[in-house]
């Protein structure tokens, strides 16, 4: 899948939402999902969203994936 804002979801991104100690990860770190978001949406919308969020859950499991979802909550009309 040709994802069209490759390089904004770095290594960096990849390595903090594969990590289990979700408890212990400031809530700000999550924040720098929001513009991915808001970017994903402009460029192809909730389908977008959807199919980048289903590619976190295949590399990092469902918490990390809900973690995404409930950062873009309302954008657009997506409700995490």
């Amino acid at each position: 899948m040709n994802y069209p804002i490759r390089g904004r979801i770095t290594n960096t991104h990849v390595t903090l939402i594969g990590k289990r100690d979700y408890e212990k990860q400031s809530t700000e770190k999550f924040r720098e999902f929001i513009p991915i978001g808001e970017e994903l949406h402009k460029k192809g919308g909730e389908k977008l969203m959807l199919q980048v969020c289903e590619r976190v859950r295949s590399i990092s499991g469902d918490l990390a994936a809900r973690l995404v979802e409930s950062s873009w909550d309302r954008i657009g009309n997506w409700l995490g």
